[in-house]
């Protein structure tokens, strides 16, 4: 199975977040195992207060570290749902953008499909890149332009702006 870069990109990063993870338990391992050397010694030589200390801090060191880590997982949790949510809305005022655009070229309105595609342009959208290619293309009869558009949409990876330019080309 062949993996794009985005999910390429999303599995390093759950690596690395595993890793962090990993190395963040050692550390506290580590202070836990001086904090236990540290209050034995206390207790041995008799400096009860400091061992008690010591004690205190080996039960709260731990209870800090899962209690930032959990906050730390909660708002990544919670920045990732909104950008979910974000991108869902994008999405969605898109497609209606695309729908508006639709019934005014179909309305012969080609001032109002051309401000409403570029507007969904700007948000990304490849299949309005391609819309403007044709209006160009169908519409203002101007291949140069056209052809930008295609190539626009093309390149953010959209096939039927590759047909089209490949039948610009060879007319």
């Amino acid at each position: 199975m062949k993996l794009s870069t985005s999910q390429k990109l999303n599995t390093a990063a759950t690596v690395m977040e595993g890793v962090n993870s990993f190395f963040e338990w050692v550390a506290v391992v580590i202070e836990l195992a001086v904090f236990g050397v540290l209050a034995w010694l206390c207790f041995t030589v008799g400096m009860t207060g400091w061992g008690i200390f010591l004690v205190v801090m080996l039960i709260a060191v731990p209870v800090v570290t899962i209690v930032a880590a959990v906050n730390s997982r909660n708002k990544k949790k919670a920045a990732a749902t909104a950008k979910q949510a974000q991108a869902a809305r994008n999405v969605s005022q898109v497609k209606s953008l695309m729908d508006q655009g639709a019934a005014a070229y179909n309305a012969h309105n080609y001032a109002e499909a051309v401000r409403v595609w570029k507007l969904a342009d700007s948000q990304g959208s490849t299949v309005a890149s391609y819309n403007m290619g044709v209006y160009y293309r169908d519409v203002e009869h101007d291949a140069q332009t056209a052809e930008r558009w295609f190539r626009r949409s093309a390149g953010l990876g959209y096939a039927k702006a590759n047909d089209a330019l490949r039948n610009l080309v060879t007319q």
